[in-house]
């Protein structure tokens, strides 16, 4: 931050985007570290956005099969309608409070590592887990509303999904990918 600051008063020509750019030095333990470039805050933001836009989606398409759901086929492969899963993941059946152990342990530890990651700068990491949690946190707000879970469509001769299911298996694949790709690079 040193360097900056000396930067700016010797000459007041340098954008703000050189100065981002520019490596600075912690007093404390002298470590280099970047600052965050202009493109590091846009992917981080527009993760954020996604994360948005698809656990709102979501929520809107439940209420909407909730109330509007007759059964159509979309395409020959895949059907549409309500849906009520009173079942665990995958349709396993469990007694509710085991149920509600799992959730609850498995949500904590997801919130962790998305805060974690999102400490660390790790933006594709945190946006695999933010995608997990919020697909995880509307079936949960189904939970508590229905009493099961709205799904509204139907792969033949497969198990009913949402869109929720669809970013937690993403969110999943996507921290899987990253991780290989990073465990390799090392």
């Amino acid at each position: 931050l040193r360097i900056l600051r000396r930067r700016d008063r010797r000459k007041k020509t340098g954008s703000f985007a050189d100065r981002a750019l520019v490596l600075a030095v912690q007093s404390q333990d002298k470590q280099m570290i970047m600052m965050p470039s202009p493109s590091s805050r846009l992917q981080k933001w527009l993760f954020v956005l996604l994360i948005l836009i698809f656990f709102v989606t979501d929520r809107a398409l439940k209420e909407i099969y909730f109330y509007f759901g007759h059964h159509k086929n979309l395409f020959y492969f895949l059907d549409s309608g309500l849906f009520l899963n009173r079942n665990f993941i995958f349709g396993i059946v469990s007694p509710s409070y085991l149920m509600a152990i799992v959730f609850a342990i498995f949500f904590i530890f997801l919130i962790w590592q998305a805060v974690n990651f999102w400490q660390k700068k790790s933006w594709v990491n945190f946006f695999a887990f933010g995608l997990i949690i919020a697909g995880a946190f509307s079936n949960l707000l189904d939970r508590f509303f229905y009493g099961a879970v709205i799904d509204y469509w139907q792969m033949r001769n497969f198990n009913i999904f949402n869109l929720a299911d669809i970013m937690i298996v993403a969110g999943l694949i996507i921290f899987v990918f990253n991780f290989s790709k990073n465990k390799e690079s090392k």
